[in-house]
């Protein structure tokens, strides 16, 4: 399953990656995070660096060892969205056109997280 991701999924594995070193922080090393959500050490490096994408059970054990919810690992919905939104803008437009775009993309993120 080696289907190509957008810059957007990259980027939220990426950050998901981030969440979980920070949430690991000093109290675990890799090799105690992987021997508690029975994982290698190696695929937690690859999960922290966002290059190994995690199966939604393999998130809770994370969070499960890490004694956190599973909802703290998670990156930003309204961040993701946008991202994904702004990447598939037809690249054809006028850079007027293509600014509209965004500033009403943005806008309309912003009134959703109120």
């Amino acid at each position: 399953m080696n289907a190509k991701i957008s810059e957007s999924q990259k980027m939220l594995y990426i950050e998901l990656g981030k969440r979980i070193k920070s949430a690991r922080g000093k109290r675990f090393s890799q090799a105690d995070l992987a021997k508690a959500s029975l994982l290698s050490r190696t695929s937690i490096t690859n999960i922290e660096k966002g290059r190994q994408h995690l199966p939604l059970h393999t998130l809770y054990a994370i969070a499960n060892a890490l004694e956190i919810h599973v909802g703290d690992l998670l990156p930003d919905q309204n961040q993701y969205a946008e991202r994904a939104f702004l990447e598939n803008i037809p690249t054809d437009l006028r850079p007027d056109e293509l600014e509209w775009i965004k500033e009403v993309a943005i806008s309309t993120t912003k009134n959703k997280k109120r």
